[in-house]
């Protein structure tokens, strides 16, 4: 953060208009931004803009990129493609949406925090763990990301992933060879729970509300869980009386969260990945969730979705939890020894 940027104690504000901080090489990544926006009066010149994957196009002058705008003045955000430099007539502007409400955080009425996900050709936006909109374009796989801003925006808060990474190509399952499958012993736990329905070859929910199933009684630190679902899928870790962590498969998106029963909320402890083009939610699906430490990945149909972090809870018993469209198949789950597992071992049958 060098000037026009002016940093206050964990404050960084901007002092002349465009301010530019390029932070790094992005392929697949995230760019979180808190923000205040003071006195950015009402012009229709977005005061915060976050530009994504700009890089040179080989053999001419030009460069491209994607460019979130956001104008908070208004509660509305833009996505743009532009092609620059290449000269008279040449240049290119092209809105991928545009005026995409959203709503300020819970912090106060002038504050408000964005995640940015560039993930192959899937460019979203989030705030308070929900989409805000979402497209496909493939025209950019990677270049640098910056942030540019306005006076009047006071950034208190920028995080990352993938900045600076080289894109992995392989996704594949853990190396995990000691699952137990509980299947037979989360049934019988299913039948003394109201509202929950066992099957000849499923449980399923009758409830309106979420509802859980504990498939290991004794606490636990490292573990992981592997459940057969189609519909919603939660895996519950390191529940204890203070709350839990868990991750849980939607419709559109798999998410990464932590409740305290201190807070009216569950929070997000890592970024939302928004399912490929073509997921059905209704078919067969396999989630597994992997606990070590104090990371959390996930693999979802033998993709690695993501991973977040947690200092919060060290262990817990675990369980799954059952939301209304829940249909639940078979549920595994396995000791981990201690060894670092990586996303590169070999799949495990």
């Amino acid at each position: 953060w060098k000037a026009p940027w002016v940093r206050e104690g964990a404050v960084v504000k901007a002092a002349a208009n465009d301010a530019t901080s390029w932070i790094g090489k992005i392929a697949d990544g995230t760019v979180r931004v808190r923000f205040r926006a003071l006195d950015v009066g009402p012009t229709n010149a977005p005061p915060l803009q976050i530009s994504v994957r700009a890089t040179p196009v080989a053999g001419t002058t030009k460069d491209v990129r994607y460019l979130f705008q956001f104008l908070p003045q208004k509660r509305i955000c833009h996505l743009l493609y532009l092609e620059k430099g290449g000269g008279a007539g040449t240049e290119k502007t092209e809105y991928l949406w545009r005026e995409k409400p959203f709503l300020p955080t819970s912090a106060g009425s002038n504050e408000f925090e964005f995640e940015i996900h560039a993930e192959g050709d899937q460019l979203s936006v989030w705030s308070g763990g929900q989409v805000i909109a979402s497209i496909h374009d493939s025209r950019v796989s990677s270049g640098s990301c910056g942030i540019i801003a306005n006076p009047g925006i006071d950034i208190t808060r920028a995080e990352t992933t993938g900045i600076g990474e080289k894109k992995s190509t392989v996704a594949t399952l853990p190396n995990i060879t000691n699952w137990q499958d509980v299947t037979a012993a989360t049934r019988d736990a299913a039948r003394t729970i109201p509202h929950i329905v066992v099957d000849q070859d499923a449980i399923r929910s009758s409830a309106q509300d979420s509802l859980t199933i504990p498939i290991s009684p004794r606490s636990r630190r490292d573990c992981a869980v592997r459940l057969h679902h189609s519909g919603g899928g939660q895996i519950v870790m390191r529940r204890n009386d203070a709350g839990f962590l868990f991750v849980l498969c939607q419709s559109t998106q798999t998410i990464f969260s932590r409740y305290e029963k201190d807070l009216p909320k569950a929070v997000s402890i890592g970024p939302s990945r928004i399912h490929d083009a073509g997921f059905d939610y209704h078919q067969p699906h396999e989630t597994v969730v992997v606990i070590q430490g104090t990371k959390i990945r996930a693999w979802v149909d033998g993709k690695l979705i993501g991973e977040a972090e947690d200092t919060k809870f060290t262990e817990g018993t675990t369980h799954i939890a059952l939301l209304p469209s829940s249909v639940v198949t078979k549920v595994e789950i396995a000791e981990l020894d201690g060894a670092a597992l990586k996303a590169s071992d070999s799949p495990s049958e």
